[in-house]
């Protein structure tokens, strides 16, 4: 998700009021510290204007490259 905000140039507070969602928890999401559920998954993804199995990749992947790195 930080990728797709960054991309944008949208602050946490920006991206936290076009959601309806917490700035908080939007900035622990990008460090990989909250998993979202699938229904916060696919609104983030229509408020950024992506596929919503793209970013389930992408976060898979990151959440892997975050395990990695602790083991």
């Amino acid at each position: 998700m930080r990728r797709l905000r960054s991309q944008r140039g949208w602050p946490l507070q920006h991206a936290a009021k076009a959601s309806g969602m917490n700035a908080r928890y939007l900035g622990s999401m990008d460090r990989g510290g909250n998993v979202p559920s699938i229904s916060t998954l696919i609104l983030l993804s229509n408020v950024y204007g992506v596929d919503s199995a793209e970013v389930l990749k992408e976060m898979i992947e990151f959440r892997e490259t975050l395990t990695l790195r602790k083991g």
